[in-house]
Parts: structure tokens; C-alpha cells; sequence
């Protein structure tokens, strides 16, 4: 687990303009994403009940409409569905406020099939019929998005991630088709010169760990 979680802190690390693109396309254009700063994710520790993340990123960013100001970016990435998520966030989103005091664009990615691919989900707490809070933040469901539509995504990024969403169909050659695609995809913005071989590392390993192949499939494509 360790490892996996390992994984997913590098790649949003290393491609996080691009994934911020990617799924939340509103957001980035208010964002000046060459500005970056990746904070200590290490303060959610205290967080009541402790439960195991895959990944918590926080970063640093100004803003570029009127005069330019800090915000923070908080990616969290949760590999099973569980109750009190949503409140969760909220609670995420609360401690970062209290403790900075900069405003937080709050961004879910999730490794289990939600109601939607990309949407906004709510947390709402309410007293004797009277809502006291409405919180709301960006979810992204991998698994329910259409990999074939990422692998051609605009960023290589897409092509590691959709080894993690929905095949167009679940047979064998599918399989190695879609794993093929994705390196290919690869290989050729490594070409490009988009890709390093660092970052190129992160979405050959990503796609080995979440779209894995038997024997025969690895002989099949190759």
C-alpha cells in the first residue's frame, strides 16, 4: 500500500498543472500554474479518527485575475468508498483554512465508480430542519470515466490515468489494446520532447500497476 500510495503522490506531483486541466478546466484558467508550490501534506494528521489516505497534495498557487493572491489546492485521493468521506473533505478543508488562512479549492479523486465521472458532490450538515452548512468540491471518478478518451487527451498524463478507467469492453484483447494504446501515447510525447524520462518512468509504472496483464496477454502484445 505503501507503494501505491507512493505512486499517486509522484504523478500528481509531477503532472499537477496537467491534471488540473484536465478535470477542472473553470479552475485552471484562474490559476496561474507555473506557480506551483507543493505544501507539507503531513498536517492532516490530527485529523479526528486518523483513517489511511492514499495521497493527500496540497499546493500553492496565485491566482490570475486583479491583483494576484495565494490559494491552495487540496488533491485527495481515496481508494475505497466509505461513509463519512464528504465529511472528511470538509474537515480537510477547514484545518488547511484555519491553519493558513488562504482560500481552498477542494478536489476529490477517487478510485471507485461514483455517480459521476467528473461532478460536484456536497457535504451538508443541518439542526432541527435548519441547513447551517452547504460545503461543496469537484469529485473525479476514474473508473467511471471512458479511458479511450484520455488515452488521446492533450496530455500524456491522460494515458497513464485511464489504466485506471473504464475499458470499452472487458475481454482479453481490449485489454491489451487499451494497454498498448496508452504506451504508445507514451512513447510518442517522450518523442516529442514532452516527456522526461522521469515522468515517463511514473506513467509506464502506473500503467503496469493498475492495468496488469497475464502471460498470455503480455505475449500478445508484444
Amino acid at each position: 500500500m505503501a507503494g501505491h500510495d507512493q505512486l499517486w503522490k509522484q504523478v500528481l506531483q509531477a503532472f499537477f498543472p496537467d491534471f488540473v486541466r484536465l478535470f477542472d478546466a473553470t479552475t485552471a484558467a484562474g490559476l496561474d500554474l507555473s506557480s506551483v508550490e507543493f505544501r507539507d501534506s503531513e498536517a492532516f494528521t490530527d485529523i479526528p479518527h486518523g483513517e489511511r489516505r492514499i495521497a493527500a497534495l496540497v499546493a500553492q498557487v496565485r491566482t490570475v485575475a486583479g491583483d494576484p493572491e495565494l490559494v491552495l489546492v487540496h488533491v485527495e485521493i481515496q481508494r475505497v468508498r466509505q461513509a463519512d468521506f464528504s465529511q472528511r473533505m470538509w474537515q480537510y478543508y477547514a484545518l488547511l483554512r484555519q491553519r493558513e488562512g488562504l482560500p481552498v479549492i477542494p478536489i476529490a479523486l477517487v478510485l471507485y465508480p461514483a455517480r459521476e465521472g467528473v461532478g460536484v458532490e456536497e457535504y451538508v450538515e443541518a439542526v432541527l430542519g435548519r441547513t447551517y452548512l452547504t460545503f461543496r468540491f469537484v469529485q473525479v471518478s476514474l473508473p467511471v470515466l471512458p479511458a479511450q478518451e484520455y488515452v488521446t487527451a492533450e496530455t500524456p498524463l491522460g494515458a497513464g490515468l485511464a489504466s485506471v478507467m473504464r475499458p470499452p469492453t472487458e475481454d482479453r484483447a481490449a485489454r491489451v489494446a487499451l494497454h498498448l494504446a496508452c504506451l504508445r501515447r507514451i512513447r510518442a510525447a517522450q518523442e516529442a520532447g514532452v516527456l522526461d524520462e522521469a515522468r515517463t518512468f511514473l506513467l509506464v509504472n502506473m500503467i503496469a500497476t493498475y492495468l496488469p496483464l497475464s502471460e498470455e496477454e503480455r505475449t500478445s502484445l508484444r
